[in-house]
């Protein structure tokens, strides 16, 4: 059981074209030693206490409606309920 299926739900942060180096480090394409390394990029806590990236454009509170397994791989799908913009967006 994964921390969204406990929670029911969770938060997105896309990584904008500017954050390529960040979505390296959490995609695993850096050196072991820095893989899902938090500390590249800049964080604060959103309404429900959880990491948003400071650097997007955009983050996105979502709660889970349906999940679904398969292989390796888990696919929500969710209802947005809250969604953050940047001056920049």
């Amino acid at each position: 059981m994964t921390e969204i299926d406990q929670n029911g739900c969770f938060w997105v942060n896309p990584p904008g074209h500017t954050l390529s180096l960040f979505a390296n480090y959490f995609s695993g394409r850096t050196s072991p030693s820095l893989a899902y390394e938090f500390t590249c990029a800049y964080w604060h806590s959103g309404v429900r206490d959880v990491p948003l990236n400071a650097q997007e454009n955009a983050n996105f509170d979502c709660l889970v409606k349906n999940k679904y397994q398969v292989d390796t791989h888990h696919i929500f799908i969710s209802l947005v309920r809250d969604a953050l913009t940047s001056k920049r967006a």
